[in-house]
């Protein structure tokens, strides 16, 4: 199985639990998936260790100091279990 047949079982499996998946590319398809969410959220947590967590535009009055403070995190994996309306 490639890697691509792999994100799309994951994404259809995803999606067939009620979850609202999006695979993007770039940077900036990244920032503008995130935007809406983030934008309702109260508090943000991302780690900010790999390029892609830099990556993201996180506004700077929600950002969390950890994990715990956060209503919302954003993270890279490199492999995940998503339960029904987690980001993955």
């Amino acid at each position: 199985m490639t890697r691509d047949e792999i994100i799309d079982l994951f994404i259809g499996n995803a999606a067939k639990a009620a979850a609202e998946p999006v695979r993007v590319n770039t940077y900036d398809e990244l920032n503008s998936v995130l935007g809406p969410i983030l934008a309702e959220s109260e508090s943000i947590f991302c780690p900010g260790i790999s390029d892609k967590e830099k990556a993201v535009q996180l506004p700077t009055d929600k950002r969390a100091q950890d994990y715990a403070s956060a209503s919302v995190c954003v993270e890279e994996v490199s492999a995940a279990i998503a339960e029904t309306g987690s980001l993955v």
